[in-house]
């Protein structure tokens, strides 16, 4: 189960979400180590008009998650297979996910499931510094 919030709209407006989606981590006490922190992307921004770009910032959780201002609510990433790649570096352009998508993909045989490409973001936090960065990226699979 994870915790939530839906972004809807421009890429380049994420930081308003983003900055209430830590305000509800820091008001619930789950601090950067706390959980796995989990980027959720139906769209590719660089495929999609800004208008229908979607996203969500997530964070795995033990309990249902209580009415609050933030708006955040519970999912579920459903199980299944995935491709996984592991990118090192900047989230600004996490060129792995590219290239799973239109060079692995193509050669592999696989066909994709219905559910979006997710990023599990492996370290967090305001110290990370962006060379420092760790992101798993994940291609659902039937």
């Amino acid at each position: 189960m994870i915790a939530a919030l839906e972004h809807h709209g421009p890429v380049l407006q994420t930081y308003n979400p983003t900055q209430k989606f830590i305000e509800w981590r820091q008001a619930n006490g789950v601090r950067p180590g706390i959980g796995n922190t989990y980027g959720i992307h139906y769209s590719a921004p660089e495929t999609t008009a800004p208008e229908d770009y979607r996203l969500d910032m997530a964070v795995s959780v033990d309990a249902p998650v209580p009415s609050n201002p933030q708006g955040v609510i519970n999912k579920t990433i459903p199980e299944g297979r995935c491709a996984r790649v592991r990118h090192l570096g900047s989230r600004h352009d996490v060129t792995s996910a590219r290239w799973l998508y239109s060079e692995w993909l193509p050669g592999s045989g696989e066909e994709l499931r219905a559910y979006p490409t997710f990023f599990h973001y492996v370290n967090v936090g305001p110290h990370i510094k962006p060379e420092e960065m760790i992101t798993d990226v994940y291609l659902p699979l039937r």
